[in-house]
């Protein structure tokens, strides 16, 4: 399903709603419903942030691996938009710091620390797509220059999924299986395999 408002679609995939239906069903400690609040603020502070750079995301997707949020297209290519470096950061750490804040003011002993915790942990991994490969990317580019700052990351992204997938092989050896674990596996490597070769287009300054 497909809404439109302004330049920006919001698709709400049918696989999205039977995983959240899912959950929501078996959820008895109210983690589930921690997990999409949190992942919904998430993509919020990103919006507020491109709407503070008089920006607009492309496509807000509903996902069954949670909410990704694509940046606008420039006209007639399908190279992304060109922005500023200190602008793709700020862009890029607000979702992580709307976490950031949920960690410190949510109580220790529940589920939305914890929840909060990994989240903020888990997207800023220098990893393409992720918020921690965006900031790396556009922090190297400033600094070095976009091919550098490429092949930083792919290098980066390769060795988080090899140690995400070394600790899942060790727990499940030793009888510790983690199935959040192999998704997260998962889904870092099938970033990193479909992630984009040409990169992001920047303008140099702040």
């Amino acid at each position: 399903m497909y809404i439109n408002i302004g330049k920006t679609r919001i698709s709400i995939s049918f696989w999205f709603a039977v995983v959240l239906c899912t959950l929501m069903l078996m959820d008895k400690c109210g983690a589930a419903s921690s997990a999409f609040l949190s992942a919904l603020l998430h993509e919020t502070g990103h919006i507020v942030a491109f709407a503070l750079q008089k920006r607009a995301p492309a496509q807000i997707a509903f996902t069954p691996f949670g909410l990704r949020l694509t940046e606008g297209n420039c006209a007639g290519s399908g190279a992304r938009e060109i922005v500023s470096y200190a602008k793709e950061i700020q862009a890029a750490f607000a979702g992580p710091l709307v976490n950031l804040c949920l960690c410190i003011f949510a109580p220790r002993s529940q589920p939305l620390f914890f929840i909060n915790v990994a989240l903020f942990t888990f997207n800023m991994l220098p990893v393409h797509e992720l918020d921690g490969g965006r900031i790396l990317r556009a922090y190297l580019s400033l600094k070095k220059c976009p091919a550098f700052a490429g092949r930083t990351l792919m290098c980066t992204s390769f060795i988080c999924v090899f140690l995400a997938f070394a600790v899942f092989f060790i727990g499940a050896i030793y009888g510790k299986y983690n199935f959040s674990l192999f998704l997260a596996t998962f889904y870092l490597g099938a970033l990193t395999l479909t992630s984009e070769t040409t990169g992001l287009l920047y303008r140099k300054g702040k």
